[in-house]
């Protein structure tokens, strides 16, 4: 039991109720430990619990790798499956097509050649500056092409609204909504 609860706290998740860990524990014990609650625990609710919503996924990795894991994770060989529900914009493929053609392959946002090819043409994600949620128009006046990382730093970097009111700056048809 002993041995159970040091890798439970391994995992971040609660020890055994009266059990302290084990000081010493085996890797091949650790090991077999792991393999035989990844079949038979399901995680709560802490913050290194197993989700499906992308960012509360970023925000746990984030907060486990600023402490530090002392061992390799087991992950899961067989993640649980969940349907949701999204909402979808209509959105116009010529205002994409004449922003990506506008860019001629070179991000809008750091300023780099696209990062590869989709049927012979540089690929670049048009990026709705005011997003279409916030009531941002599906129009050029309000889209960007950018290289995946700086479209990505637009939703998850610390810097993202100065990132965004430095698109305004750079990209001149851009029009404040």
């Amino acid at each position: 039991m002993q041995n159970i609860s040091a890798v439970l706290e391994q995992m971040g998740l609660q020890r055994i109720s009266g059990y302290m860990p084990a000081k010493n524990i085996g890797a091949g014990v650790a090991q077999r430990i792991r393999k035989v609650l990844a079949n038979k625990v399901t995680p709560g609710t802490g913050e290194s619990a197993p989700t499906s919503d992308h960012m509360t996924l970023i925000s746990r990795a984030t907060k486990l790798q600023k402490r530090g894991l002392k061992i390799e994770p087991s992950g899961n060989l067989n993640p649980q499956q969940v349907s949701t529900t999204t909402t979808s914009y209509v959105r116009d493929p010529k205002v994409r097509a004449w922003v990506a053609e506008l860019a001629k392959g070179v991000c809008e946002g750091c300023g780099q050649n696209a990062p590869f090819q989709v049927d012979g043409l540089p690929f670049l994600e048009v990026h709705h500056v005011k997003h279409l949620a916030q009531k941002g128009s599906d129009s050029v006046t309000n889209a960007v092409a950018l290289c995946p990382n700086c479209h990505r730093r637009c939703h998850l970097a610390s810097d993202r609204e100065a990132f965004t009111l430095s698109l305004y700056q750079k990209v001149g048809r851009l029009i404040v909504e």
